[in-house]
């Protein structure tokens, strides 16, 4: 093998007993092969691909309203308006699955590292815990989080995980069509959910949440406040300017109801 390549996000070590050093009997040293490991946390990625997705979800928007303007009354062509619909829900169920899959993740990374963990999982195994549940309490027991601040994280985590649900587990089955928030038109019931709006509060609900644990960890655990140092320092640029521009877009939405 030609070296290691090294990408955003990996971090390499040199494990116990990686390197060694021997002296021989008469004062020669001799140096073990080297061996390295590496390690790669998934959910920066996932929370890139929900910022990326809920953007083009907006420009697809910005596309529609463009071509309902333009077209006035006698409304837009029809193969232009399926194209659009499709190219909007595309972006809108992956962003916000990609923000459920980021703080999946997250979870699994920090979770040997929470307090009493294995006490945890057993106790979650004997319950069926949900996983926006064991999410959210794995969160509030490694980071600084108030009792609100805890009830506030859990409920932002379980309205993220029911959009995930309904884009995972919603049966093909018939119902009856609903209106389009801006098209004189109906459509299925359960591609609204996955508009614009939505798919940028919820992305921008992620990567705050995400941004917010990280500045509050829990300094007994040396471990987590290495871990935060790191990850604050090394997030992208564009992370934090989507942010700013979901913030804005996220004003405009409510949650549908089911």
């Amino acid at each position: 093998m030609g070296g290691i390549f090294i990408t955003q996000g990996m971090q390499l070590r040199i494990p116990q007993g990686g390197l060694t050093l021997r002296i021989h009997d008469q004062g020669a040293p001799e140096m073990s092969p080297l061996r390295m490991e590496v390690a790669l946390e998934i959910w920066p990625f996932w929370l890139d691909i929900a910022v990326e997705q809920a953007e083009r979800a907006i420009g697809v928007r910005d596309e529609l309203t463009a071509a309902a303007e333009a077209a006035g009354e006698a409304g837009i062509e029809g193969e232009q308006q399926a194209d659009l619909l499709v190219r909007e829900f595309k972006a809108g169920v992956i962003s916000i699955a990609a923000v459920a899959f980021a703080l999946d993740n997250l979870q699994a990374v920090l979770l040997p590292h929470a307090p009493r963990n294995e006490e945890l999982t057993a106790k979650w195994a004997t319950n069926h815990t949900s996983r926006h549940q064991r999410i959210s309490e794995t969160l509030r027991r490694t980071f600084k989080v108030s009792n609100s601040g805890g009830k506030q994280l859990r409920l932002a985590i379980q309205e993220i995980f029911k959009f995930r649900d309904w884009a995972v587990h919603q049966p093909a089955g018939f119902r009856e069509p609903v209106s389009h928030d801006y098209l004189d038109t109906g459509v299925e019931s359960h591609s609204l959910p996955f508009r614009e709006t939505n798919a940028a509060r919820i992305a921008e609900r992620g990567a705050s949440m995400i941004s917010q644990c990280i500045d509050a960890p829990r300094t007994s655990n040396q471990w987590l406040v290495e871990w935060c140092e790191r990850n604050r320092s090394h997030s992208p640029p564009r992370w934090e300017r989507a942010k700013a521009l979901l913030s804005e877009q996220s004003t405009k939405a409510e949650a549908p109801s089911t």
